[in-house]
């Protein structure tokens, strides 16, 4: 699977109902996303949906299980003022996993990703500057430090983690992403996020005959008491969603 993923034991035996249980119908077991009626739709029609959340608690993302649990965790301990989800379902193909953590594992590829600022219209890097400064692997798990940079932020690190588990006999495979920043990140010299305070997650999982893709962005800012809330959650939030926009299309979506 490559370097940032997690592979584990998958518990679902839900072939039957899977792709009930994946737009959130109701059914007999928690579904994996629970969805308004145009999302479901959406997701069916090919389409990620995109939502800005308010609480840690509105997540859309309801499957059971050790990586969800940590995400939603993690989510939750941080009490981000910005936070944002990208949910989408790709047709399930060999290789289509492979492909996602090849990407994901390629911190440097970060660089080519394209960004729509909505503030000045028109296209940006993502991220203009990605060096690694270092790459371990231990005990079955990998990680991966930067120091890299994004308009209109300062220079800062950024972690790239995963764990590895092989999975038990008959399992299917599962990834799971985790990046968060080392160092405080500064705009127009205020620091405006302190080392830890932005998470990005993704979990990608089979479920029947699709792959289900989930990330979110989570961030805890000071935003100078909503003076340049704007300006932030453009930046924070349109990131977060060119990111996993990206990687989404690396399932073959």
């Amino acid at each position: 699977m490559g370097g940032l993923c997690l592979a584990l034991a998958s518990s679902r035996a839900i072939a039957a109902a899977a792709l009930l249980l994946a737009l959130g119908e109701a059914s007999g077991a928690q579904p994996a996303f629970v969805l308004g009626d145009a999302d479901k739709a959406q997701l069916d029609s090919g389409h990620a949906v995109i939502h800005e959340v308010k609480e840690p608690r509105d997540l859309s993302l309801k499957a059971s299980g050790a990586i969800a649990d940590e995400l939603r965790s993690r989510v939750a301990a941080l009490r981000p003022n910005y936070l944002s989800e990208v949910v989408f379902a790709a047709p399930r193909r060999d290789g289509a996993m492979d492909g996602l953590a090849a990407a994901l594992s390629d911190v440097k590829g970060y660089v080519g990703i394209r960004y729509w600022s909505k503030r000045n219209e028109t296209w940006y890097d993502l991220f203009d500057k990605m060096d690694v400064r270092s790459r371990t692997k231990a005990d079955g798990s990998e990680t991966i430090e930067t120091w890299q940079h994004m308009e209109p932020f300062s220079d800062y690190g950024c972690r790239y983690t995963c764990r590895t588990l092989v999975p038990a006999p008959g399992g299917e495979s599962e990834l799971f992403f985790l990046c968060e920043n080392t160092t405080s990140i500064s705009f127009n010299g205020i620091s405006a996020v302190s080392a830890g305070n932005m998470v990005w997650m993704l979990y990608a999982f089979p479920e029947g005959d699709r792959i289900l893709f989930y990330g979110v962005g989570a961030v805890r800012a000071f935003d100078m008491f909503g003076v340049i809330r704007d300006r932030l959650q453009v930046s924070f939030m349109g990131r977060v969603e060119s990111f996993f926009m990206f990687m989404s299309g690396k399932l073959g979506g």
